[in-house]
């Protein structure tokens, strides 16, 4: 074992010089003793920390259940326990010692040394650690993984940065990483929040809001209503509603051979009024419907129709329910890139059925100043989409 461990960290090493190489990290800070001891120690750590809830990990990982809330939660309380600042990646969980954090970054605001850990918990039951520590001139992270390999607990990849443009605010700490020149990879923007959350409002966002959220569709952020649909895009919602009502991808759906799809009237008919209270001629009338085959038109995406790479996130603050049965939710939209936590708020009005739920309306309450949906694609008209994408049937 003690080979096999003295191997992983000469692994690790490379990885690490290759991550610095990449990044633009300082190199010379990693290199040296100091540096070295610190990063062995957190490594240490997070692997025994790992033990400590292996428990958990086992018996989720058994009963198919590690990306779920309650095994995150789990988790989570188990670090709080040893003292850490922890949550979970999707925010689906209250965070534990949050003073921690804010305690630190009251320290960097008035220019004193200090330092301190916080863990976000990861969907395959490890966690990302990020240890922080502040000066007078600087604030830096060092952030390594805890994975599951093979039934062992092993820390890895390691990588010094500097926290730059963090904002605290009442309830979320945003804070943005470097990224080098030509970096075109994911966003090095992270929202997390401190305060807690009523578990009503974060299972109403996992359901109603989450499915669908802001990048593809348009319909959390125009005002209508079941009786007028006519500004929402409605063509957005196929994908997304095949897979809430049944759990698997539509065979209508992307491929690349950009085929445009006739899907039956009565199929589609029915998935949407699955989610709406909407007539078959309304539908008839607002999308593409043929009448001598009984289909309608159905194309994907293109490439050129692709969202923006980062938009906002849904956040339920509130819910109602009212006296007719229907339930109204008030959501913020959480953008860490602009480190806000209100770009827009709405108000989403939706009908508990036995078997699932309807939308029943949307109104937008207050945006922000220069907020202009701009993530937001539309689609192609479709004599441009068949031009740019050869207009293949099926």
């Amino acid at each position: 074992m003690k080979k096999k461990k003295q191997i992983r960290r000469m692994a690790l090493a490379l990885a690490v010089c290759t991550g610095l190489l990449l990044t633009g990290c300082r190199e010379e800070k990693t290199s040296r003793p100091a540096e070295e001891e610190r990063e062995e120690q957190s490594f240490r750590e997070s692997e025994k920390l790992a033990e400590g809830f292996r428990d958990i990990y086992e018996a989720a990982l058994k009963e198919g259940r590690l990306d779920t809330p309650e095994t995150a939660g789990q988790i989570v309380d188990f670090l709080g326990q040893q003292g850490y600042t922890a949550v979970d990646a999707g925010n689906r969980v209250d965070m534990v010692n949050a003073g921690n954090l804010k305690n630190f970054f009251q320290k960097v605001t008035e220019g004193e040394t200090g330092e301190t850990s916080f863990f976000v918990v990861t969907a395959s039951g490890g966690f990302t650690r990020y240890d922080l520590q502040t000066s007078a001139e600087e604030t830096e992270v060092f952030q390594s993984a805890l994975n599951w390999e093979d039934g062992t607990p092993q820390a890895a990849y390691g990588e010094y940065w500097p926290m730059e443009g963090w904002v605290l605010t009442e309830n979320w700490l945003f804070f943005s990483r470097t990224r080098p020149a030509g970096y075109d990879g994911p966003p090095g923007d992270m929202a997390i929040r401190l305060e807690p959350l009523e578990e009503e409002c974060r299972s109403a966002c996992r359901q109603y809001l989450e499915p669908l959220g802001y990048g593809r569709n348009n319909l959390f952020f125009t005002d209508w209503t079941e009786e007028n649909l006519d500004a929402v895009c409605l063509e957005d919602l196929y994908e997304p509603f095949y897979r809430m009502k049944y759990g698997e991808e539509t065979k209508y759906g992307f491929d690349f051979d950009m085929t445009e799809y006739a899907v039956p009237g009565a199929e589609l008919e029915s998935l949407y009024q699955s989610f709406f209270r909407v007539t078959a001629e309304t539908l008839r009338e607002r999308m593409e419907w043929r009448e001598d085959t009984g289909t309608y038109a159905y194309r994907p995406r293109g490439i050129d129709e692709r969202p923006a790479s980062d938009y906002p996130f849904p956040e339920v603050t509130d819910v109602r329910e009212n006296l007719d049965g229907t339930r109204t939710l008030q959501v913020q939209a959480v953008w860490p890139e602009q480190k806000t936590e209100h770009v827009f708020r709405h108000e989403l009005t939706v009908r508990p059925l036995e078997d699932g739920f309807q939308y029943v309306a949307n109104r937008v309450l207050e945006t922000g100043e220069g907020v202009d949906f701009s993530w937001y694609t539309r689609r192609l008209p479709a004599e441009i989409w068949k031009e740019r994408y050869g207009g293949n049937t099926k």
